[in-house]
Formats: structure tokens, C-alpha cells, sequence
């Protein structure tokens, strides 16, 4: 039977919620609750693109493209990010994914998209830029060691909650002209707060006269046993590399105070230079080798969203942060 392409459509949610259970082991009731909070919410249901491949009645493969606005001198583009991109077992090397993405071009217009965005894994990435995305640039990690103790601190949540504020209303919007940065509009920020996990989500604000840079946090465990602490974001009125290393300074020193943290992360677009390689070393953290792929497809003309200098890009820009 010939595959067909379509909108999504609340019937499917049960099947595509199965495809998912399938495919990562998750329940499908923990999949479904995450359709209903974070597609399904005022903020998104009236935006974002799903889109299902079916054979018949069966949904085999879904990919969607939800609200993800970015900001540029006050102008806020129509900008969607891809995820949760999945093709059923048995229905793999047919070109699904192709068709997937292929049916974006063909209603870009009545969806009114300025620009598309990804992060896509090393498996997705080449059908992406054959469909004319454009990988123009991958964000490097960078790590600081912080505590070999942090194993036999108890919980790091409890502990830093102490130190670090919890409410996102301590967040200021950039005042950095001529970048590309994500939204800090209340709607798009309350959407992404209520499908997280608010628990391990921390901020922490430095100071100086009129120079004003705050991060956002959250903490990670890796095998278990080694506690990360990412910064997300950061965001500031002030390129002042002084400042800025001062406040990463003043940020690491907290942290490491606490002896509840193995390692502290962020990953940045190194074509921006937001924090350059010399602030880095000097706070002592080292570049891995690890990076994250973003690709892009514009649909505008004029817009400098192929431009990988024009991009502040952090760690909190994936959906799954």
C-alpha cells in the first residue's frame, strides 16, 4: 500500500505515542502526557507542524516542527525547531523522512515559516541537507572539573537551591544587538517551564554598576555517578570580556564551594565569540571533543539566518534542555 503524508490529527496520538514507546522503551502514557503538555499546550497547539506517515490507518512514521522563536534587533521571526523525528522499524530505508520533510516545502507558504532549525544526531543529519538544509555551524562543549567529593554529597538539587535562585523571572533579556537569540517572551518561556522537569533548573545573576549577566542552570547525571551542572544560557547587557570572565569566575568559585558538582558544561556557537577561547582558559575550562550539529533552512531572502556568525547559540536551545 502506498505511503501517504499528512497532518497530524488527534486520532493518531495513541499510535504515534505506541511508535515512541516502541522505539525508546519509554511507556506510552509517559509519551502521550508529554503530546499533551508539550504539543497540545495553548502556547504550541495553534503552531507547531506534525506531520504522520500512514499506511492505511497505520501511522508509521511522525515528525514535527514546533514554535521555537528567535529574536534579532526586536524582530521575532516565525522559526520552528524539528524533533521527535521517528519511522517505524519496518518501514525504514523506503524514504519516509525524505517525504517527511519534503512536505514542509510544499506548505511553507500557508504555514507562514520564516526558517527552520535543527540539531540533528549523526544518523539524521545527511537527510536533512539533502532535503537543502544547511549545517552552518556546530556548537562546541566545553568542561570545567569541579568536585572528585561530589559523589558522597548527598543531592545536588537540595544543595544548590540554596545558592541559586528557581525563578526564571530572574532571567533578563539580552540587550546585545545584531544576534540571533532565542525568545525570552513570557508565553514561549511559561510553555517551555511547564513541560520540564523544574526540580533541577537553577539561575544565578552577577552584578556589576550597570553591567548586569545571569545563567541559566540545570544539572544532569551522567552514569549515575558524575553530577553535572550545564549552563543552558547566558544571557547580558555587557560584551565586556573583564565582566564576563569575572562572573564565570564568581560562578564556578559558588559551585565549587558546595562540593556537590563533578563537572560544569556549556556549549556555545564558536563562530559568535560570545565568550572567547582566552575567557574559557582562564576559568579553567577545557574544550572536548564532542559537538552538537545545528542546521538551518531559510525561506526568506534578506534575513542573515544563513550567517553562522549571527547566531547566539547555547545549550538551552535544544528542546530537550
Amino acid at each position: 500500500m502506498e505511503i501517504k503524508i499528512t497532518a497530524y490529527e488527534d486520532w493518531m496520538k495513541d499510535q504515534v505515542a505506541s511508535l515512541f514507546s516502541l522505539q525508546y522503551g519509554v511507556s506510552k502514557q509517559a509519551f502521550s502526557t508529554l503530546i499533551d503538555n508539550f504539543y497540545d499546550h495553548p502556547f504550541q497547539k495553534g503552531k507547531c507542524i506534525r506531520i504522520a506517515a500512514l499506511d492505511g490507518k497505520t501511522v508509521v512514521g511522525f515528525q514535527s516542527f514546533f514554535s521555537w522563536p528567535y529574536e534579532m534587533n526586536g524582530k521575532t521571526y516565525r522559526s520552528f525547531q524539528s524533533g521527535n523525528s521517528l519511522v517505524h522499524p519496518s518501514y525504514r530505508s523506503k524514504g519516509i523522512f525524505r517525504k517527511l520533510l519534503e512536505y514542509i516545502d510544499l506548505h511553507r507558504e500557508e504555514m507562514g515559516i520564516d526558517f527552520l532549525l535543527g540539531f540533528p544526531i549523526e544518523v539524521s543529519k545527511n537527510s536533512f541537507l539533502r532535503n537543502g538544509w544547511k549545517n552552518i555551524l556546530n556548537l562546541d562543549w566545553f568542561v570545567c572539573p569541579s568536585s572528585i567529593l561530589s559523589i558522597f554529597s548527598g543531592n545536588e538539587n537540595e544543595k544548590l537551591k540554596t545558592i541559586f535562585s528557581q525563578n526564571n523571572s530572574t532571567f533578563i533579556p539580552s540587550s546585545i544587538q545584531n544576534l540571533i537569540h532565542l525568545s525570552t517572551a513570557k508565553e514561549f518561556v511559561d510553555w517551555r517551564i511547564n513541560y520540564s522537569t523544574k526540580l533541577n533548573h537553577f539561575y544565578h545573576t552577577y552584578t556589576e554598576k550597570d553591567k548586569t549577566i545571569c545563567f541559566s542552570l540545570k544539572t544532569s547525571r551522567r552514569k549515575r555517578i558524575i553530577r553535572e551542572l550545564i549552563i543552558g544560557n547566558i544571557s547580558t547587557n555587557s560584551k565586556d570580556s573583564v565582566f564576563i570572565q569575572k562572573s564565570l569566575k564568581d560562578l564556578i568559585t559558588i559551585v565549587k564551594a558546595r562540593r556537590c558538582i563533578s563537572i560544569i558544561s556549556f556549549a556555545q556557537n564558536p563562530n559568535a565569540f560570545f565568550i572567547s577561547s582566552e575567557i574559557i582558559q582562564n576559568v579553567g575550562f577545557k574544550k572536548n571533543n564532542r559537538q552538537i550539529y545545528f542546521c538551518v533552512k531559510s525561506f526568506g531572502g534578506s534575513e542573515p539566518i544563513e550567517d553562522a556568525s549571527k547566531w547566539q547559540l547555547f545549550r538551552s536551545d535544544i528542546d530537550t534542555w
